[in-house]
């Protein structure tokens, strides 16, 4: 069976919310923290249900900033496992290009401003 426990979908689309059903182990938590441009859209209940998974939603700009950032510091979210790509600001028309134009290679890519 497999899957995972914890499923974060971050990105806000319609696609990485079904896919999240189909990532979670039984019993784990999918916790929703994207915001999808339509407020409406697929969910794949079926797969939650089947794996009795739970379903959490965040508002993401709720003063969860500082708690982030300690979480983040002390190690326990691993977000070197998410990026997948660093660009330099200087690159950052570059960075966005390459975004658009590879989407299936790309998690999460950040602007380093330094």
């Amino acid at each position: 069976m497999g899957g995972v426990d914890q499923v974060y979908e971050t990105a806000g689309s319609e696609f990485t919310t079904l896919q999240a059903g189909k990532l979670v182990a039984a019993g784990g938590t999918v916790t929703l923290v994207g915001m999808c441009a339509d407020s409406e859209i697929k969910l794949d209940i079926g797969s939650i249900s089947a794996m009795e998974a739970k379903i959490n939603t965040i508002f993401r700009y709720r003063n969860l900033y500082p708690t982030a950032i300690k979480l983040i510091s002390q190690g326990k979210i691993p977000v070197k496992k998410v990026v997948s790509h660093v660009f330099d600001f200087k690159d950052i028309a570059e960075g966005v290009n390459y975004n658009i134009d590879n989407k299936a290679d790309v998690i999460k890519a950040v602007i380093k401003i330094s």
